[in-house]
């Protein structure tokens, strides 16, 4: 804590994350091969660089909010989870593919048939777009039987987002999960 804005500080994890691979031509090999150091402006914040096969998980995520002391650090991490959403093409932020009662305009794309829920979303609004990440890495992936019965209220209780985002936000996160749920049922 207390460096400053460039300057580069080494984070290490207890365990591999997606939040922290090194940029390219930048790795460090740790024992069994495992990439566990990333370059950070400030150290007392994790790093999310450009992802790309995959979100953190929701525990990874949560252990990072555990972590941040500062709501407003917290915000700068979901819009930077938001950001590293792969974009929706023109054609996939149509009407059917939005979701009805946000204040922002927020889409999700369901794909793929079978047992598992896979979803990509977006927003045209920072924050709303890493609350749909948010949705992403609570729900895509995940047995639509699991799905189904996730309390989403409970495990956003775990990083207390309810608390600390506006109605109108809460609101369109209630309406992301009755949509994942409905296209759960499905």
């Amino acid at each position: 804590m207390g460096e400053g804005i460039g300057e580069a500080v080494a984070l290490r994890s207890e365990a591999p994350s997606p939040l922290v691979p090194l940029p390219r031509g930048e790795r460090e090999t740790l024992e069994a091969g495992e990439e566990q150091t990333t370059l950070c402006p400030r150290p007392d914040i994790p790093y999310l660089p450009p992802m790309t096969d995959s979100l953190p998980s929701f525990s990874d995520i949560a252990a990072d909010f555990a972590f941040i002391d500062d709501w407003d650090e917290k915000y700068r991490y979901l819009i930077d989870l938001g950001r590293n959403l792969p974009p929706l093409t023109d054609e996939e932020r149509s009407e059917a593919n939005k979701v009805r009662g946000c204040a922002s305009q927020v889409w999700l794309v369901f794909e793929g048939e079978g047992d598992t829920l896979r979803f990509r979303g977006d927003s045209d609004a920072a924050i709303v777009k890493g609350l749909v990440g948010l949705m992403m890495s609570l729900y895509s992936g995940q047995p639509k039987a699991e799905a189904r019965s996730l309390d989403a209220e409970a495990r956003l209780a775990e990083i207390d987002l309810k608390e600390h985002i506006t109605p109108q936000r809460s609101n369109g996160v209630a309406s992301m999960v009755q949509k994942i749920r409905a296209e759960a049922a499905a």
